[in-house]
C-alpha cells in the first residue's frame, strides 16, 4: 500500500480533503481522536471510506461507538499484519466499488443533460437537420467508451492478488472486453467525422 503518516486527527482530515485515498487507519490514541472524533469527521469528508481502528487499550465504549460508526475493522494490539491487509483489500475493493458506482450515476446524470440540450435544439429545427442526430452519436460513443474503460479498470481491480474473485485472465468476457475497447479506440475517428 502507498502511504501517508500522520500525527494527528486535524492533520488527517487536511489530508483526506485535498487527496484521494482508499482507506483510513488509524489508533484510538492518536491525537485528536480519544473520543473518536477522526473517525466521526472522516466519514462526513469521504462518505463510505474503510475505516480501520486500531488500539492498545480496548474498551467497551470504544468498540461500542465504533460499531455505531460502521468502522470496518476494531483491531487490538498486537494484530496479524495479514488480519489488517485482509479487512483492508477487501474494504479497499468495496469502496473502490462504490466510487466507481458513484462516477457511473454522475456520468449518466451529465450525459442526460447534454441529450436534453440535444433533443432542444432539435425541437428548435435546426438549419443543418443532421447536426443534433451527430451530437447525440457522439455523445452516446463518448458515454459507451467511458463506460467500456471503467469495467476495463475495475476488472483489472479484480485480478489484482486478495481481491476475492481471483484471476480473470481466461475469463471469455475480459477478452472480448478488451478487444471491443481496443475496436473503439481504433475506429474512434470515424465516429467523429459522420
Amino acid at each position: 500500500f502507498a502511504t501517508a503518516a500522520v500525527e494527528s486527527g486535524d492533520e488527517a482530515l487536511a489530508q483526506l480533503r485535498t487527496g484521494a485515498f482508499d482507506a483510513l487507519v488509524s489508533d484510538i490514541g492518536m491525537p485528536g481522536n480519544s473520543e473518536l472524533e477522526l473517525i466521526e469527521r472522516a466519514a462526513e469528508v469521504a462518505a463510505g471510506l474503510p475505516i480501520v481502528l486500531l488500539t492498545g487499550r480496548p474498551t467497551v465504549q470504544t468498540a461500542a461507538r465504533s460499531v455505531r460508526l460502521a468502522v470496518a475493522a476494531y483491531l487490538t494490539k498486537p494484530f496479524a499484519p495479514e488480519e489488517l491487509v485482509g479487512v483492508l483489500d477487501q474494504r479497499i475493493a468495496d469502496y473502490r466499488a462504490l466510487r466507481a458506482m458513484r462516477t457511473g450515476r454522475e456520468r449518466l446524470r451529465a450525459w442526460e443533460k447534454e441529450i436534453e440540450e440535444v433533443e432542444r435544439r432539435l425541437r428548435a429545427a435546426p438549419a443543418n437537420p443532421g447536426a443534433p442526430m451527430g451530437s447525440y452519436l457522439r455523445l452516446t460513443l463518448r458515454q459507451v467508451m467511458l463506460t467500456l474503460a471503467d469495467l476495463e479498470q475495475a476488472a483489472m481491480a479484480l485480478e489484482r492478488p486478495g481481491a476475492g474473485a481471483g484471476p480473470l485472465k481466461n475469463v471469455e468476457h475480459e477478452a472480448a472486453l478488451r478487444r471491443t475497447v481496443d475496436g473503439l479506440e481504433r475506429t474512434k475517428q470515424n465516429f467523429k467525422s459522420k
